[in-house]
């Protein structure tokens, strides 16, 4: 595991966007879905289709950090035109890696796409489409530890703003804690 503690854009000391109480009431919804008694990954899919309604998500992906800390597997996939997929679809190469850099930094990626998709080739099939707009790679902690990471894209440019502010670390830090509690780590 790689131990670091998640640095979001916003504090919650500073003023600005989202406050400690903003934020407790925009993740009122989302945290309620993560109360379920239902798969971790059946819960992500039911997040991402909520969360969808705000950010116009295209694709969303999750992944899942083994034991040593260096090999990251995405365990489900939700793309807005298909089906969701769930079980180890694949392990994501090192080499030019996003979601490696984001493991590494211990720090959350919120980014414009105008031209090039940053990453490596599986990271742009995964996420990519010819209308991407905005990429968001947000770690998954527990107690300091990140467990996952989670990928986002959108066809709306800046649309992760609010995420990247600090407004839905609760939801965030939550999907962390129930990726530690089922055991996902492989």
């Amino acid at each position: 595991m790689t131990e670091t503690k998640l640095e979001y854009e916003g504090s919650r000391n500073e003023p600005g966007v989202c406050g400690t109480d903003i934020a407790s009431r925009i993740s009122k919804p989302f945290l309620k879905i993560l109360r379920q008694r239902k798969s971790t990954t059946r819960l992500f899919f039911e997040l991402i289709n909520k969360l969808d309604k705000f950010f116009c998500i295209s694709r969303a992906v999750l992944i899942v950090i083994n034991l040593n800390g260096n090999v990251l597997r995405v365990v489900a996939a939700w793309d807005n035109n298909s089906y969701p997929r769930e079980g180890v679809i694949l392990t994501l190469p090192q080499k030019d890696s996003l979601f490696h850099r984001a493991l590494d930094h211990g720090a959350m990626i919120n980014e414009p796409i105008f031209s090039r998709f940053p990453g490596n080739y599986v990271e742009r099939k995964l996420l990519a489409s010819k209308s991407t707009c905005s990429l968001l790679v947000c770690p998954l902690c527990s107690n300091d530890l990140i467990f996952g990471l989670v990928g986002l894209t959108s066809l709306v440019p800046y649309a992760f703003e609010l995420i990247a502010e600090g407004c839905y670390e609760q939801v965030f830090q939550r999907l962390g804690k129930l990726l530690c509690q089922d055991g996902m780590i492989l």
